[in-house]
């Protein structure tokens, strides 16, 4: 079980990847689902919380809020 998480950023995915590590969250780049990759500051992550207990799952987000915080940008809203 997983979800995709979508994120505005300056820095490139090899650095969001390694500061979630820092913080002790394991995530995964999405960029496999695309043929090639879209040049925008937009990246994609899976966040996968099978095998993760429920009351930790609260703890991992917010590490990666903590560990992007500094490094996100607001997304348009959408209503979909």
């Amino acid at each position: 079980m997983h979800v995709i998480l979508n994120v505005k950023s300056r820095l490139p995915e090899a650095q969001l990847l390694q500061l979630a590590g820092q913080a002790g969250v394991r995530i995964a780049s999405a960029a496999f689902y695309w043929e090639a990759p879209p040049e925008t500051e937009l990246k994609s992550f899976m966040l996968g919380f099978g095998g993760i207990p429920f009351d930790r799952i609260d703890e991992g987000v917010a590490r990666l809020q903590e560990a992007w915080s500094t490094w996100l940008q607001e997304l348009p809203h959408t209503d979909h």
